[in-house]
């Protein structure tokens, strides 16, 4: 992937990355898709504020030091679902890449400590609780108990 700047033969008309149906090329990953895709910029001076830019999920991916490559991998290895509630992860917002944070703090990281792809709930589930792994075994020691004394 290569980034492309305005100066670029294949990137120096309005025309050439937005297209009469509304959807937009990704300097990234080279993809045309929906203007719904692209965080709008108040301040553009562009036609269309989200002409030329970078997709909502290449910027997560820059933000972990992923490839596309990569993360389709770590897509399939899971069966495009999340690593833990199973649920269908179709790529667009919900899709939250996981990282350990004791590597690298903050909701950026180096790439190296990327664990896997969740959904935005499991991953939030994850934060809540830290992190730490003793606390999630009381949380499902708890669901257990209290899931038998229901059925009593």
């Amino acid at each position: 992937m290569r980034y492309r700047n305005h100066g670029d033969p294949l990137f120096n008309s309005y025309e050439q990355y937005v297209r009469p149906d509304g959807s937009v090329l990704c300097r990234l990953c080279e993809r045309w898709k929906g203007s719904d895709e692209y965080p709008a910029q108040k301040q553009s001076r562009r036609p269309d504020q989200r002409a030329g830019r970078v997709c909502r999920q290449c910027r997560v991916l820059q933000r972990h030091n992923l490839q596309w490559d990569r993360y389709e991998r770590l897509l399939q290895e899971q069966g495009g679902s999340c690593a833990i509630c199973t649920v269908t992860l179709d790529g667009r917002r919900d899709t939250q890449i996981d990282h350990d944070h004791s590597c690298c703090h903050g909701s950026s990281s180096c790439g190296k400590c990327v664990r896997g792809l969740l959904c935005g709930n499991c991953n939030k589930a994850l934060g809540l609780m830290r992190d730490n792994v003793a606390a999630l075994m009381r949380a499902v020691e708890y669901l257990q108990r209290s899931s038998g004394q229901r059925r009593e």
